[in-house]
């Protein structure tokens, strides 16, 4: 029997490994995208719990500092929201090619499946083939042998 052996099996490995990493590679872009958002829902909350300026005045300094605080969590908030959209875009194209390699290490192991049916197939045909060859040729020496021995029967009757 002779043994399969899938042509393109470097190639289904090769394919297997980047698939592999693609998916290794949205992991770390989905743990990204679940730092940078909270951050910004860190940032939020903090954003919430500060009181607008004209509530607590105190003095004017208090109102100088409590605003400049407003200003910049209001620009952290809005580059952290930029930060979350960069990292849901970079999920996004990250499960992409994770789906592209996923698809092409599939294709190829569908192949190779059908391959190995294919030569599965051809091996019990041709076993069947040398089956048949032995029935026949079995066939034909007991053919052979009764033929030759009613011959000899005939011989010594006549």
């Amino acid at each position: 029997m002779k043994k399969f052996a899938f042509r393109l099996e470097r190639v289904l490995r090769f394919r297997e490994t980047e698939r592999i990493d693609r998916e290794r590679e949205l992991a770390v872009k989905n743990y990204e995208l679940f730092e940078a958002e909270d951050q910004l829902q860190t940032i939020v909350s903090e954003h919430d719990r500060v009181p607008p300026p004209a509530e607590n005045i105190y003095s004017m300094a208090e109102l100088s500092l409590s605003g400049n605080y407003q200003q910049l969590l209001q620009e952290a908030l809005i580059n952290q929201r930029l930060l979350v959209i960069e990292a849901t875009s970079a999920v996004e194209d990250a499960r992409d090619a994770y789906i592209e390699k996923a698809i092409e290490a599939e294709i190829l192991d569908t192949l190779k499946g059908r391959r190995k049916d294919e030569h599965k197939d051809e091996v019990r045909l041709d076993e069947q083939k040398e089956l048949d060859e032995i029935a026949v040729s079995r066939h034909r020496f007991k053919s052979k042998g009764s033929n030759s021995g009613n011959e000899g029967e005939d011989n010594g009757e006549g």
